[in-house]
């Protein structure tokens, strides 16, 4: 039976995450969701906006594409703004205008903000960046901060580490013959890879 975990346990989860977030007042609070993960981000979300209404709250990731994210940003107000499609550089680029007062989230190039906004360099067929194609120019991720939380868990022992890598995006064989029950978004469906080199150095 869920309904004790729905009724107990998850009311006391959420209050005491969204309370150690608001406790590191952080300027902006991203969350990136996919699958069942939308659910307990917005209950999360809310909870941080009741606690501290300053901290600009933010959704992206897979569960945020086309219209899913233009629908979460109209129904939840927790929400402040939303991406949607490949951010990796539409992203930073919003959060260094924010951190430095230059915008409150007007159009930038993949976000829909309060103003329903889309900046002036998205595809204006779909007002979503273009997938990206040069994937040896992303970022490569910063997993330090995940080491030091496990590591300040009492059942830290429990955990298996492992890390998500990338060395390709989309599906070559999709391109080819879209299988009927893929889940793979269709802007993404293009196949893109890394140099070797890049691979090997990262």
């Amino acid at each position: 039976d869920l309904h004790p975990l729905r009724d107990t346990l998850a009311p006391g989860f959420v209050a005491a995450a969204a309370r150690r977030i608001a406790e590191r007042a952080p300027a902006i609070l991203g969350f990136s969701t996919m699958f069942q993960q939308t659910m307990a981000s917005l209950a999360i979300a809310r909870a941080v906006k009741a606690l501290e209404p300053r901290i600009v709250i933010v959704f992206g990731g897979a569960n945020c594409q086309g219209p899913m994210g233009r629908a979460l940003l109209r129904n939840y107000p927790q929400i402040d703004h939303v991406f949607t499609g490949e951010a990796d550089f539409s992203f930073p680029q919003w959060v260094d205008h924010v951190l430095d007062g230059a915008i409150s989230g007007q159009a930038v190039r993949g976000i829909d903000g309060d103003t329903g906004g889309i900046g002036a360099l998205s595809d204006p067929a779909t007002g979503e960046p273009a997938p990206v194609v040069a994937l040896d120019a992303t970022p490569i991720p910063e997993y330090r901060d995940y080491f030091a939380q496990i590591a300040r868990l009492s059942d830290r022992a429990r955990i298996e580490v492992s890390l998500p890598f990338e060395a390709s995006r989309g599906c070559w064989w999709g391109q080819k013959h879209h299988c009927t029950f893929c889940g793979l978004n269709a802007g993404g469906m293009a196949f893109r890879a890394k140099s070797g080199g890049r691979v090997v150095t990262e």
